[in-house]
């Protein structure tokens, strides 16, 4: 989580357009005030599901792909 925090502070010092991010939400410490910065910074938070149907995983994974083409930066962890 800090290296989103980290390269979200870098992009805004030096006024660069800020990326898509993605992360998963199991992965996220639960704080409040930490949530609330995350979801005004436009993290996009995923969740691990083995019990997720196929239609439901190739849509999640045509997003993420378009998003990945068609946008300069975004940022996977």
């Amino acid at each position: 989580m800090a290296d989103a925090f980290i390269y979200i502070y870098i992009h805004n010092h030096f006024n660069l357009e800020a990326p898509f991010i993605f992360g998963n939400k199991e992965d996220t410490p639960d704080i409040k005030l930490f949530e609330k910065w995350l979801k005004s910074a436009g993290y996009i938070y995923s969740r691990r599901s083995y019990n997720q149907s196929v239609q439901s995983r190739y849509i999640n994974s045509a997003m993420l792909k378009e998003i990945i083409e068609n946008n300069k930066l975004t940022m996977v962890f």
